[in-house]
């Protein structure tokens, strides 16, 4: 503000001066997102909270983390956590201090070792000083799972009649994986009532199998491309004319490449007699 042309019976003395316009404003606090994300293996998510302007004064506003699909430890994640262990609930008050606009707490995550899909930590906050409003008081953190898929066969036992032609043997992977899954497999004479394969070449029953021509022995590699989570192969089953006990074929899974690890990968296929 200024003051001028003062008449010619008076002269300027203090001609400028400021005036300053204090804002009243009640400050906003809130989350600086709707949507936080962690890696399994981060050790911790930050959470940032904001304050819309400053204060002249401290503001205080409670947090808290809880279950959301995610499964909380009280104190500290345990040396080997489990998939029921994913992170450490946590509470406390957040405190800005005069002319501060952003205060974070921090949630510490459990790096367990098994596939599983993302999960999710709800985020709160309530209780605001008497000197602030809230705004976003709810937001949630994605922890991102880090661990390979584990691939195995669908169950521990397949049955097939012997007259059938052919055992489809399915496999899956626990999860997709963003890249090329592969692992080895192979049909073998049973432990228990043992069938007896057939060695190939060819790879398939004589035209008129005995009793010790039971199917065809196999084995091969099982690729998973990314976003598969399903592949099978199949046995020859050879239907002779005898009267027999039903019998079993052993099925391994081995050596997956560093995309995924092995689950159960031992499996029983009994092959169900059909003759009278």
């Amino acid at each position: 503000m200024t003051l001028s042309n003062p008449s010619a019976n008076a002269t300027l003395g203090t001609s400028a001066a400021t005036l300053t316009i204090l804002a009243n404003d009640t400050p906003t606090v809130g989350f600086s997102s709707a949507t936080y994300s962690a890696n399994e293996g981060d050790g911790t998510a930050t959470i940032n909270v904001t304050l819309s302007n400053p204060a002249s004064a401290n503001v205080t506003v409670n947090f808290a983390a809880t279950d959301g699909t995610a499964t909380g430890v009280s104190g500290s994640c345990p040396g080997s956590p489990t998939a029921v262990q994913d992170y450490v609930t946590a509470s406390g008050t957040l405190s800005f201090s005069p002319g501060d606009t952003s205060e974070a707490f921090t949630i510490n995550i459990c790096n367990d070792t098994g596939d599983e899909p993302n999960e999710t930590v709800n985020l709160t906050l309530s209780s605001p000083s008497a000197n602030a409003t809230l705004g976003t008081s709810l937001a949630t953190l994605s922890i991102a799972d880090n661990d390979p898929p584990a691939i195995s066969f669908q169950s521990s036992v397949f049955s097939v009649n012997e007259g059938d032609g052919t055992a489809v043997i399915t496999v899956i992977l626990s999860s997709s994986s963003s890249g090329s899954v592969t692992v080895d497999f192979a049909a073998a004479n049973g432990a228990t009532v043992p069938a007896i394969g057939v060695t190939p070449p060819p790879p398939t029953c004589p035209a008129s199998p005995t009793d010790t021509q039971d199917y065809v022995i196999v084995s091969g590699t099982l690729t998973f491309l990314p976003g598969d989570t399903s592949e099978t192969f199949s046995i020859n089953i050879c239907d002779d004319g005898n009267d027999e006990m039903n019998e079993t074929v052993s099925l391994t899974l081995s050596n997956p490449n560093a995309n995924a690890t092995l689950g159960a990968s031992a499996a029983t296929l009994t092959l169900v007699d059909d003759d009278p």
